[in-house]
């Protein structure tokens, strides 16, 4: 679906920094409320390091590949938008934020923090996640 430039930019109030809620290698990526809904947009960066042409081209085949797949498991694309030079990627939001975020933030830590203190097998989530923790100067 081909959403509006101008709806998108004041969804995310002209994509202002203070929407802004992460930055990859090709852009940043804003929160958007529009039709009373929250979205993750993310817009390419101009200033790329990649040929203009090649992002462009880029563009138009994930637009085309993530409109065809469908998975729980995956974030779902709702549509684009180009508009004055801007190409943009709509994306549902998603309020915990992104699966990195969640892999190594902080909440994690203390998610396994409170595990310590429920007395887990650390040997055995140890042996499933494959992850090692430090706390209070004792390794997991």
């Amino acid at each position: 679906m081909c959403w509006p430039f101008e709806e998108v930019q004041r969804g995310t109030e002209d994509f202002s920094h203070a929407k802004q809620i992460g930055e990859g290698g090709f852009g940043h990526v804003y929160r958007a409320t529009m039709r009373s809904t929250d979205f993750a947009v993310k817009k390419l960066k101009e200033n790329s390091p990649l040929d203009w042409s090649v992002v462009k081209e880029s563009f138009k085949t994930e637009v085309e590949k993530l409109s065809q797949y469908r998975h729980p498991n995956i974030v779902d694309f709702v549509g684009y938008c180009v508009g004055q030079g801007t190409y943009c990627l709509l994306y549902v939001f998603m309020p915990n934020g992104s699966l990195e975020d969640q892999l190594h933030n902080q909440v994690s830590i203390l998610f396994f923090i409170s595990l310590k203190l429920k007395n887990i097998d650390w040997g055995l989530l140890l042996r499933r996640t494959g992850t090692a923790i430090e706390t209070d100067g004792d390794c997991y």
